[in-house]
């Protein structure tokens, strides 16, 4: 299974979102860059339940940890 967007461009995208939400209170790009990472870091969580052992959440969980890295890179 091949996901359609690269780890980079998903960043890029929840960085964006943010951005585009509230123009007035996200105006601070490193205030975008922390809710992004925190949105992240909760999918990260859901898919590193211990009891679930099957290959499409490794696989998930192994895209969004790309994700935040690239976020932190951002």
């Amino acid at each position: 299974m091949a996901l359609k967007i690269t780890p980079k461009e998903m960043a890029l995208k929840k960085l964006q979102d943010f951005n585009d939400l509230d123009k007035t209170r996200f105006w601070y790009y490193k205030d975008a860059k922390h809710y992004a990472s925190l949105i992240v870091d909760g999918i990260l969580e859901w898919y590193s339940d211990p009891f679930d052992k099957s290959d499409i959440s490794k696989l998930y969980y192994h895209y969004w940890k790309q994700v935040q890295k690239e976020i932190e890179k951002l």
